[in-house]
């Protein structure tokens, strides 16, 4: 059986390919040299790929095609572990110097001219610019290598540590081409290999359907218009939906044509979504009473029948903060006047109609059906003041209550905000009636339900 000398030294090989990877870190990195690492999330990624093994010179087998398979996990937003399996499955032996022999000698076993090996690896991976296209990173790692039959130096494993470089080109949003070249250092038998391998990666929780869109190098991963680095580390928006607030609206029309908050459907906090009031409305999303006349919109449109857009035709409104006792509706006597002011003023006009609404915070804890239940009590508390202590009768008058629903400012997380706690009484004049009509929400409630 022939035996081929292979004794090619890996220093050259190894030196293009580094040469090779620098160039790819240094494009890649300088292609957004100010932009920071994009926004990480805890995610397994699985791949695989296909190259060549090159062993040093003097090793006893050639160089060989290599198969790898990858699962890796994100541990911050630069750094990344990742197990390995690898298998060579067919090395030609080679023929190496023996000094005790004065002559070559074979490099496996029993003169065997070929074997297979597998290994195992983990290690870590750094990476500079996720947020682009061209994903450059340095990897660091540990592994041992088993062959199929024993070599000449008795040695059936080796065990190595490695370094290299490599890059991502990220072709979808859970898929992406990678190139990987590494070198190796045998700690057993103190030799230097190396490897490159061209594979993939893939991310079994992203659709892979949504190709990245590219603004100057830079991903824009959903397509709205803005990088994902701009959607992670200046509006905390979501890099992987248009529309991460959900209410018609892009993030990018959102934040430069219309001012408004991507991260909340209804930026004015009047009860309609941005979406609407521009598109189906014609109110300003910016401002809660577009016309000014002192109901906001939502309430003119839904409740009182009015137009937003005109001040003249808006109901009186009488905001009340009566402060009641906890889990209490009972009214105190401090706030007798204002009350009185309000009948007064339905007792001017015998045709007025008036639609009471109580509203409270939201606190931590805090139970939708509890909360509902007390505005309700509230706003029926303040109706029979009015007409028992004001002379107005019931049938003028109309008790809702929202809970929580309808803040007028944001609640803090544990103290709610005292400006929620309120209770609003809307005054639909006689001549607002003979001009409008009655609307359903002003209409007086049947006897049954009062």
């Amino acid at each position: 059986m022939q035996q081929n000398y292979y004794c090619s030294s890996v220093s050259g090989r190894w030196g293009r390919v580094v040469a090779l990877g620098v160039a790819l870190v240094i494009y890649g990195a300088t292609a957004g040299a100010t932009m920071s690492p994009s926004r990480w999330s805890p995610e397994w990624s699985f791949g695989g790929g296909l190259g060549v093994h090159f062993f040093e010179g003097d090793q006893e087998t050639q160089d060989g095609i290599i198969g790898t398979v990858q699962a890796a996990y994100d541990l911050s937003e630069n750094w990344t572990i990742e197990g390995m399996f690898s298998l060579l499955p067919y090395l030609r032996a080679n023929r190496v110097w023996s000094r005790s022999l004065d002559d070559y000698r074979p490099g496996l076993h029993q003169w065997t001219d070929s074997t297979w090996a597998a290994g195992l690896a983990i290690g870590g991976r750094y990476h500079f610019s996720r947020q682009y296209r061209l994903d450059p990173y340095l990897s660091l790692g540990a592994g041992t290598l088993f062959y199929g039959h024993e070599r000449h130096d008795g040695k059936f494993q080796d065990w190595s540590v490695s370094s290299g470089l490599g890059m991502f080109y990220h072709v979808t949003d859970g898929l992406a081409v990678r190139l990987d070249a590494r070198g190796m250092r045998v700690l057993n038998i103190g030799q230097a290999n190396a490897q490159v391998t061209l594979g993939i990666s893939w991310r079994p929780g992203v659709t892979p359907t949504h190709t990245f869109q590219v603004m100057g190098g830079v991903l824009d991963s959903d397509g709205d218009g803005l990088s994902d680095w701009e959607e992670i580390h200046i509006y905390f928006t979501d890099p992987h939906n248009p529309d991460t607030d959900g209410d018609g609206l892009s993030d990018f029309d959102e934040l430069h044509r219309y001012g408004t908050d991507p991260l909340n459907p209804d930026t004015d906090g009047d009860g309609l979504t941005d979406y609407e009031e521009l598109y189906v409305y014609g109110t300003d999303p910016l401002k809660r009473d577009t016309d000014g006349g002192g109901v906001d919109d939502w309430h003119e449109i839904m409740v009182d029948g009015t137009d937003p857009l005109d001040p003249a035709d808006d109901l009186k409104l009488h905001t009340l903060y009566l402060q009641f006792d906890y889990d209490q509706a009972i009214i105190k006597p401090e706030f007798y006047e204002p009350l009185d002011v309000i009948a007064l003023t339905l007792r001017r006009d015998p045709r007025a109609l008036a639609r009471i609404e109580g509203h409270a915070d939201q606190l931590a804890g805090s139970e939708a059906a509890y909360n509902q239940e007390l505005s309700e009590r509230r706003a029926r508390a303040v109706r029979q003041y009015l007409v028992e202590r004001g002379g107005i009768e019931a049938e003028r008058l109309q008790a809702v209550g929202y809970g929580f629903q309808r803040p007028r400012e944001p609640n803090d997380p544990v103290y709610g905000n005292p400006v929620n706690r309120r209770v609003e009484i809307y005054i639909r004049s006689g001549d607002h009636i003979e001009r409008h009509g009655v609307q359903p929400g002003m209409a007086p409630l049947p006897a049954e339900i009062r």
